[in-house]
């Protein structure tokens, strides 16, 4: 794991996370973070960039896109990195 706490996304789309307490984070093969999404998706193709690494596509794990508003605002989200983008492995949706 990247961390053991969770970051909170900035944007929509283009979402953003900064995981402080991980100076040395890298995207490799296998890597999963947890997120706090700020604000739902508008779009079916939005990406995450964590720490800094550049924005890498969002997608479901059968390669397809994944639907408007389903990253859900205050949702948690683990995604893995697969070498080439996140998939999204566990949803928590607040209720």
């Amino acid at each position: 794991r990247a961390t053991t706490d969770k970051a909170q996304t900035s944007g929509t789309d283009t979402m953003a996370a900064q995981f402080g307490t991980t100076p040395a984070f890298a995207l490799i093969d296998g890597i999963r973070v947890l997120v706090e999404i700020s604000l739902a998706n508008t779009v079916e193709t939005p990406t995450l960039d964590v720490n800094g690494t550049g924005p890498k596509d969002i997608i479901r794990a059968d390669g397809g896109a994944i639907g408007v508003g389903t990253l859900t605002a205050s949702g948690f989200f683990e995604m893995v990195y697969d070498s080439l983008q996140f998939l999204p492995v566990y949803i928590r949706l607040d209720q």
